[in-house]
């Protein structure tokens, strides 16, 4: 199913659900200009999304090995959490779901990568289990709060 499909069939439950307003947009979080995708009617008049969900982009992204630029020394998925940080309003919500990345790493990526703008907020608890005398589990989602602006 390519992109385009995937869109309309997200718009389609969504508006099935009664939740016609949510938004739904095509963008490459590597290259893809922020005003573009946030401009235009509530979202800008907001200044960005209340909530952006990421279930395995960081980690795909995080995986490719992709740098940004050929001369840039930087992997892409350094600037992915401050490009996401940009996309929601202050006060706004980043949730971020991982297989790869343990809570810890993923909340020292997301705050310290996040160019400031990003504080974490809260965790999704799942099952965990137990090996070898230590506990864990196979997914993670943390929560981080956009930083008001002057906070």
């Amino acid at each position: 199913m390519c992109i385009r499909d995937r869109l309309a069939a997200a718009r389609g439950a969504a508006r099935g659900l009664g939740a016609a307003a949510v938004e739904f947009r095509r963008w490459d979080v590597l290259r893809g200009d922020v005003s573009a995708v946030v401009e235009g009617g509530a979202v800008a008049r907001r200044g960005g999304w209340d909530v952006v969900l990421d279930k395995g982009t960081f980690d795909a992204v995080s995986l490719s090995g992709e740098r940004l630029a050929a001369d840039d020394a930087g992997m892409a998925f350094e600037a992915y959490p401050a490009r996401v940080a940009r996309l929601v309003r202050p006060g706004g919500l980043v949730l971020v779901t991982s297989c790869n990345w343990t809570e810890e790493e993923l909340a020292r990526w997301f705050v310290r990568g996040g160019d400031g703008m990003l504080a974490r907020h809260d965790r999704i608890a799942y099952p965990t289990f137990s090996f070898g005398g230590r506990k864990g589990q196979s997914v993670c989602t943390l929560v981080f709060r956009r930083v008001e602006e002057g906070s």
